[in-house]
């Protein structure tokens, strides 16, 4: 059986200062992560030659303990705060509870969901749904054409 998070390593001097230059205290009292962050949400920072949720090393860095196989939980319900006030642990059960007590949990795709903009809302999106269910339905209708460089697109602008 594989883990679902890696053990952290041991974290030098240079590894805890680059950390603690990368989140900016708010009124709120999050402490919102302005490094780089995953499509969901969470920050995450480079340790080693590997990547880590920012929230699980700020848990290693303020309390002493490695998560493990336990996931790191936001009571202020911002993936991207890394306030050890906000954080505590939690099974995977606890997460899927916490997520739906908070209406963020789909039963049927077993994602969160309402963190990341989806579709027209999303910034980098080029086309519209309509668009989109426009070229959807060519292509169910037309199996043989040559995909999205078909002249469908080209009438969707």
């Amino acid at each position: 059986m594989t883990s679902k998070h890696r053990k952290i390593p041991p974290l030098s001097a240079s590894d805890i200062a680059r950390f603690h230059s990368k989140y900016e205290k708010q009124n709120t009292g999050c402490w919102l992560w302005t490094g780089c962050l995953s499509p969901s949400g969470y920050g995450i920072i480079e340790i080693g030659h590997d990547n880590f949720r920012a929230p699980r090393i700020a848990y290693f860095i303020w309390y002493g303990i490695d998560p493990g196989e336990l996931c790191v939980l936001h009571r202020c319900d911002t993936p991207s705060c890394v306030n050890p006030k906000c954080l505590f642990l939690g099974t995977d059960q606890d997460n899927r509870d916490d997520a739906r007590a908070k209406g963020r949990w789909n039963p049927h795709l077993h994602v969160h969901v309402g963190t990341v903009p989806k579709g027209e809302d999303q910034h980098a999106s080029k086309l519209t749904e309509q668009q989109v269910r426009k070229a959807l339905m060519y292509f169910r209708d037309n199996p043989t054409a040559n995909g999205p460089h078909d002249t469908l697109l080209m009438s969707c602008t």
